[in-house]
């Protein structure tokens, strides 16, 4: 949500008193009027805001006629629309229904203006549901109307103790609806979660909304300060207000005074009286009727009657997606912390520049309002980065100074203390032991890893269990199995605590090697018909392979290293990983093995050849590693280990156009896997073969191959085989031409890809898909595609097919009239081919000649070679986004210009002249940025610091209304700010 630049007032309306969801369809039909937007972040209420007070004043007249309870505020210039809006919805929870109610400030503004025929009424001042905010409230009535009688139901018209709050409360709008509805349904909810969670502060806020539903009081009993059990019924006494007989037990006595009335009670902080908690909850119950508990603990109370509610963390952005600064305020997790912050350092602000270190450092903190409450107070003597930066010691970083914070809640490190003291020492025990997963972990592991010294493995299960139960470790369903683990800070601690019981170096011994049973395990899956289950299992264990494999590195235990990287580089080139593992490959590579070793070297060998001929597409060192792999194999005579060499030497040489040797090389493969009588190897190297022989001309022994490779692996259930064979069919099909049949074999290749979850042949696959709807002449499915496989490409490093993507829309954007724009690909994809010392083969050269073919025609020489030269010098990012854009969305870059010397003046995006409106110093900014220099070696030509030539830079494209950079050189070139040439 945008912050707004101009006094804007918000109209709120909300359905009945008892919290069932607002039905909108009768105001979303005659809204908005007179200028009315709504605001969808908060459609479950119905919000609308308005630039006029007046309008706003008579929209909500107009809907009070649904008998809604309407709220109106009007927010400051500059003021959080999110914080607005929050107050908006107290104003209109002091409404009943029909009424306009409106705050101080709206009153105010629409007192400057009032329409004809409106009156205005002071009903007093109200203490706001908010629990912190006290308010004048008016009456909004047409004239003659008589105003409604004060008071207003209010948390002063009904009795309660809620405590007043010094601090806003941020988000949880959808969780306070949820936990409001579970307590008109249920008569004992306990909201549970890890220390520092918002448990109690989330209690407060619901209970504080449903005073219409407890007309006899609402309380809270707080026992967080309390030891001894025996006094809870007293605590709850004394918050009740009840005069209690010291003659007989004071259970007695609280029983009697809640008889037949309708009360929330709140029992805050149980945990650690789990016990007498439940036993006065129990008696509350079953004697009390009307009696609603709501009760926060780290662990459920577990009793007859009780729904336990596990509080999630605060929303945060989801990982792998950058979130612009605008975008950002909708999760509560950065509102949390940019609230907090603005107050800790005056002048803290959300930028573009801070925003994705904001939300990574969110999202390590696992969303725990008290970690980032923490962390955003450390904003006054550190930046958002440097906080990130220390997090590797977040129990020391994240305390405050606070002297009235309870002591539990001042440091991260006492919030886990609390929780862990109250643990059985064989919780205890497990519980940081468990600190050595990282990401997760499933019941086995744990059992495999975690036992022994102590731990029996059939104890585990139970332990685990009451963990999860303390709000210790958190579970997840995946794949319809149960899996765990600990939040990061939990695990920090958990940590400190494995070491300083001495058993850091055992449990990482056993990590390692389960992690290493597991590899090898998983091999023999990624090479049978069950690939892609065992794809998703080994993305579960990312983060624990990950981890296994630094610690044998540090510890020089190179020989597990190398069985674990052997066994699971084809995970890693099937699900895009390479880049983060070759130099890990190539590294051990290099050291030297006993005899012993050889077949894990070997396998190591295989995975090195399939990264380097893929990343770097060296075929010298590709096939030094793929013979060096065969070589071993025979050595120890293992016939079966050499097909994978011999396949992945088959498929390099053909990229290269030496058909002779690769088939020479898959022949081999083929009659090695016959013998072996392995289904899922003959299916894959004979559809392999098949494409060899179609490629040299052998179209009926290719016929043979394929159909003898689709039919064993549709009997045996390939699908990682199927998908290979119908992709190499579609290439043959291009190879001949026959375009409709090649996206038949694609698009059948494509289902294939997606249901088996690789990642590598999908960016191929959907190039394939993309050029065969394009030859059809079907350009905007050819963009789907190949706008998908240019993303796919870019982010696994798949260079080849991101080639042949940007070559492609090219293609595309040459057929559809704009020529500037494929000359810019083909700029860029040829200069990429260069980079990278790949050659088209003959068919593919032709196919390219004749894709830019009519861009060509469309302009005179010395244009289109100024346009193939920006794209030579753009970065492969800007190339991939100049690529990705939707047609027309980058100003003039896909229409014909004239020569520069003819050119008239150009009117830009965001001009309303012929002329540039630049000034001279963002223009020799722009004209350097065009050539490809940093901002920093701008500044050094300009003499500007980097961060004034980086504000030049958003000043220019504000000016221009283009959304990056690559639109602002394609500017560049085409106003004559650069002169390019070949």
């Amino acid at each position: 949500m945008e912050q707004q630049t101009h006094a804007v007032t918000y109209v709120l309306l909300q359905g009945d008193a008892g919290g069932s969801r607002l039905d909108l369809s009768w105001a979303e039909r005659r809204l908005p009027p007179a200028g009315g937007r709504p605001v969808k972040d908060w459609a479950e209420f119905g919000a609308w805001a308005f630039d006029r007070p007046a309008d706003a004043a008579a929209a909500a007249l107009m809907l009070r006629e649904a008998g809604l309870r309407i709220g109106l505020h009007t927010a400051p210039t500059g003021c959080d629309p999110w914080v607005d809006l929050a107050h908006t919805a107290a104003i209109a929870a002091l409404a009943e229904q029909g009424l306009v109610l409106l705050s101080a400030g709206a009153a105010r503004a629409l007192q400057q203006n009032m329409p004809t025929g409106m009156e205005l009424h002071s009903l007093g001042r109200y203490r706001l549901q908010d629990l912190r905010t006290i308010e004048a409230v008016f009456q909004l009535v047409r004239r003659g109307e008589q105003p409604v009688r004060p008071p207003l139901p209010s948390l002063e018209s009904v009795p309660n103790n809620l405590p007043v709050q010094v601090t806003s409360f941020v988000g949880r709008r959808h969780e306070i609806g949820e936990l409001k509805r579970l307590l008109l349904e249920h008569r004992l909810v306990t909201v549970t979660g890890p220390g520092g969670s918002g448990k109690t502060r989330l209690a407060l806020q619901a209970a504080a909304q449903m005073l219409a539903s407890f007309p006899d009081g609402i309380f809270l009993a707080d026992l967080s300060a309390l030891a001894d059990a025996t006094l809870i019924p007293t605590v709850v006494a004394a918050a009740l207000r009840l005069q209690t007989d010291q003659r007989r037990p004071t259970l007695e006595s609280l029983v009697e005074g809640l008889a037949g009335k309708r009360v929330l009670l709140l029992l805050d902080n149980c945990e650690h009286l789990i016990t007498g908690c439940a036993r006065l909850a129990s008696t509350l119950l079953l004697s009390s009727p009307q009696v609603v508990i709501l009760a926060t603990s780290r662990e459920p109370l577990g009793i007859a009657g009780e729904l336990p509610w596990g509080l999630p963390a605060l929303s945060l952005p989801p990982r792998g997606e950058l979130v612009g600064a605008e975008r950002l305020p909708q999760y509560d997790a950065i509102r949390l912390f940019t609230e907090r912050a603005t107050v800790a350092a005056n002048g803290f602000a959300l930028t573009e520049q801070n925003g994705p270190a904001l939300a990574a450092l969110c999202r390590r903190l696992d969303g725990i309002p008290l970690a980032i409450e923490l962390a955003a107070a450390r904003t006054r003597v550190l930046s958002v980065q440097q906080i990130a930066e220390r997090l590797h010691d977040r129990l020391n970083l994240l305390a405050s100074n606070s002297r009235t914070t309870a002591a539990r809640h001042q440091t991260l490190r006492e919030a886990i203390d609390w929780s862990y003291d109250l643990l059985a020492e064989d919780e205890r025990t497990l519980w940081r032991r468990l600190s050595v997963f990282a990401g997760g972990f499933s019941l086995e592991a744990a059992e495999v890893v975690c036992s022994g010294r102590g731990v029996e493995t059939f104890a585990v299960l139970d332990l685990l269990s009451q963990l999860v139960e303390k709000s210790l470790v958190a579970t997840e369903e995946q794949g319809g199995a149960k899996r765990f683990r600990l939040l990061e800070t939990m695990r920090q601690y958990a940590r400190e605590r494995l070491l300083e019981a001495g058993e850091g170096a055992a449990l990482q011994e056993s990590h390692l090697g389960w992690v290493t049973s597991l590899s090898e395990t998983a091999r023999k899956g990624l090479w049978s018909a069950d690939l892609s289950t065992w794809l998703d299992r080994l993305e579960l264990e990312q983060d624990n392979l990950r981890e296994a494999l630094q610690h044998a590195e540090q510890e020089g235990k190179a020989d597990q290293a190398v069985r674990i990287c052997g066994a699971l580089w084809r995970f890693w080139y099937l699900r895009g990983y390479m880049q983060e593992h070759q130099e890990r490959i190539q590294r051990l590579a290099g050291l030297a093995y006993p005899p012993h070793a050889r077949r894990d070297l070997g396998r190591l060998m295989d995975g090195l050849g399939v990264f380097v001929s893929e990343i770097s597409g060296d075929l010298a060192e590709g096939q030094r590693a793929f013979t060096r792999s065969i070589d071993l194999f025979r050595e120890i005579g293992d016939p079966p280990e050499q097909i994978s060499p011999l396949m992945n030497l088959g498929v390099l040489l053909t990229r290269h156009e030496r058909y002779e040797e690769a088939a020479a090389h898959l022949e081999e493969a083929v009659r090695i896997s016959r013998q072996a009588e392995d289904p899922v190897l003959i299916g894959l190297t004979l559809g392999l073969l098949g494409a060899i022989y179609q490629f040299k001309g052998e179209k009926e022994a290719a016929r043979r191959s394929f159909h003898e490779a689709v039919t064993t692996q549709q009997r045996t259930g390939d699908l990682g085989g199927l998908r290979t064979s119908y992709l190499y069919l579609g290439h043959v099909a291009v190879v001949d031409e026959d375009y409709p049949v090649a996206l038949h074999f694609y698009e059948t290749a494509l289902a294939l890809s997606r249901a088996s979850g690789d990642r590598v042949y999908l960016g191929s696959v959907l190039n394939g898909c993309g050029e065969a709807a394009y030859h059809l002449g079907e350009h905007e499915k050819a963009r789907e595609y190949l706008v998908e496989s240019l993303r796919i490409c870019e982010r696994i490093g798949d260079f080849l097919f991101l080639i042949h993507s940007l070559e492609a829309i090219g293609w595309v954007n040459a057929a559809e009239g704009r020529p500037e724009l494929a000359l810019h690909l083909e700029g860029g994809a040829a200069a990429l081919r260069r980079r990278y010392g790949i050659t088209p083969t003959a068919g593919r050269r032709r196919r390219m000649e004749a894709g830019v073919r009519p861009a060509y025609r469309q302009l005179d020489v010395l244009t289109a070679r100024r346009a193939a030269a920006v794209g030579e010098a753009l970065s492969r990012p800007e190339m991939v986004a100049l690529a990705s854009a939707p047609p027309g969305s980058l100003a003039g870059a896909g229409e014909p210009a004239p020569p520069a010397e003819l050119e008239p003046p150009h009117q830009p995006v965001g001009s309303q002249s012929g002329q540039s409106p630049l000034t001279m110093r963002e223009k020799e900014v722009v004209r350097l940025l065009a050539l490809g220099l940093t901002a920093r070696e701008i500044g050094q030509q300009l003499h500007l610091s980097p961060r004034t030539v980086e504000k030049h830079e958003e000043n220019v494209r504000n000016k221009l209304n283009l959304s990056n950079r690559a639109a602002l050189v394609v500017w560049a070139v085409r106003m004559g700010l650069v002169q390019t040439g070949r």
